[in-house]
This record gives C-alpha cells, structure tokens and sequence, in this order.
C-alpha cells in the first residue's frame, strides 16, 4: 500500500508493514422514494451512492518487540490523520483511494516479531481516481484501460489535444464528469472572436463574448472562465461543458488557428 499526501509518497513496505488483504467493496445504493395515499407500492425518486469502507488487513514485522512498539507508533503517524489521504495499492497503480480513517486498529501479536491488524479507510468521495489527469501523466499511463471493451477499430484515436473545429473525446470514467464537483480544465488559444463550444453529445454549450489573439489562453477550470487569469465569467453564457462516459463529439466555431486541451481526471465505481 501506498499513502500519499500532498508533499508525501510512503510506501508501507519500507517500514515492515504489508496488506495481506485489501477488498474494494461495491458502492452502496441509496435510493428515495415516496409514498402516496392509496397506490400501491412507492413512487421512485431517485438513487445515490453511499460512502463504502476498504477493510485492509495488514501485518507488521520486525526483528524485535521493542522495534515492534516502535512501528506501531509510526503506524499512528501515517494513518490516523486529521485530513483526507489518498491509499493506492500495488497490484492496481492507476486507481487511487480518497480516504479518512474510520476506526482504532487493535494490534493482535502472533509472535514476538509478528503483528497485525484491520484499518477501516472510509471513502467520502465514493469513486476510485486516476491518478493523474489525461495531460499530467505519460500517454501510455493515462491511457491504460481506456475504452476497454467500447473502443472499436472505426473509432477515432484517444487524445486530449485538438486543433480541428470537429473532434471527439472519450471519458473512460463511470461517471459525467461534472464541473461544478469533478476536476476538468479546457485550456483554448489561437485566434477567437465570440467562441463557442458545443458538446454534441450531452448538448452542453459554452460561449464568450469577447476576442483573443494566440498570445491570450481562455481557461475553464469547474465552473469558473478566464483569460490571462483574469475571471472572464460575466462575458460567458455562464454554461459549463460536461462529459458523458465514453466518447463526446464536440464542435467549435469563431476560432482559427487553435488549439484546445481537455485536462480532466478519471473517475470509478
């Protein structure tokens, strides 16, 4: 297992500990509903996922009880954190775990140099992430599984850099990616006179009223647009651009000599 913070990478087995067991438990289901007078049955209103628990059996070994005690104590250190941490495992790399502690490990000892216990990790977040985003990892990472099973031979090729007004991007993620709750940044440079982007796909249309010259990057990040930094958000239809699961076909007009970016996350159940 793998613990990483936002200026650390621990690896747990540099310090004698090691995941005998690690299940990644379904997402539960929660779903609502109403009753009314004299039907039958409920009306349904609607479902959400739940927080899941990753139960990690792991033992810890040592040459000596004392360094035993002394393992516990960085044990405390490393996951009983006041923050969110993220856990990843070896045999999976490109999924991590958004995670808190939900419980107090008990140490049962099965020898003088042997130890073990259960760490409740709860997941607020639900979803398993990639690790990195479509632009921050090497192609052959970020695109590791991607469109396992829903890519065709006929489909175009999976890239996140565009220069043409027609392009398709695809979402490996289970979810839509959404920008008021999911990380996606659309970076767009070239020559622009009252851009707009269409996703063709969900319907979504993002539009600016207002010019730039190659030197200038128009930046979404979530819901928020800029230029140069600077908020450019009371010019904009105020839309945001979505992503559906799979493959999004997206159409651009007033630009010329462009390129657009799609910088976003992957997301699993």
């Amino acid at each position: 297992m793998i613990i990483i913070t936002e200026n650390e990478r621990i690896d747990i087995n540099d310090y004698g500990m090691r995941v005998l067991r690690a299940p990644i438990p379904s997402p539960a289901l929660e779903h609502k509903t109403e009753q009314v007078d004299w039907m039958d049955g409920e009306v349904y209103l609607g479902s959400r996922y739940t927080t899941r628990v990753i139960s990690a059996e792991i033992a810890m070994r040592s040459t000596s009880h004392k360094k035993i005690k002394e393992l516990k104590v960085i044990f405390r250190r490393l996951f009983a954190r006041k923050e969110e941490f993220y856990v990843m495992f070896k045999n999976d790399t490109m999924r991590r775990y958004r995670v808190v502690l939900n419980n107090q490990p008990d140490w049962t000892d099965i020898g003088v140099h042997l130890t073990s216990t259960t760490v409740e990790l709860r997941m607020c977040s639900v979803f398993a992430e990639a690790p990195g985003t479509t632009l921050t990892l090497e192609p052959d990472l970020h695109y590791y599984q991607a469109g396992e099973g829903e890519i065709d031979t006929s489909d175009p090729p999976v890239q996140y850099i565009f220069d043409q007004t027609t392009f398709s991007v695809f979402n490996d993620s289970d979810i839509t990616i959404e920008p008021e709750n999911k990380e996606i940044r659309i970076e767009l440079q070239g020559m622009l006179i009252n851009p707009i982007i269409r996703n063709l796909t969900t319907g979504d249309e993002w539009s600016w009223s207002g010019t730039a010259s190659s030197a200038d990057i128009i930046l979404l990040d979530g819901v928020r647009s800029f230029k140069n930094d600077v908020s450019i958000f009371k010019e904009t239809n105020k839309n945001v651009i979505s992503l559906l699961p799979g493959w999004n076909d997206f159409q651009i007009t007033g630009a010329a000599d462009f390129l657009i970016k799609f910088d976003f996350r992957m997301y699993y159940v």
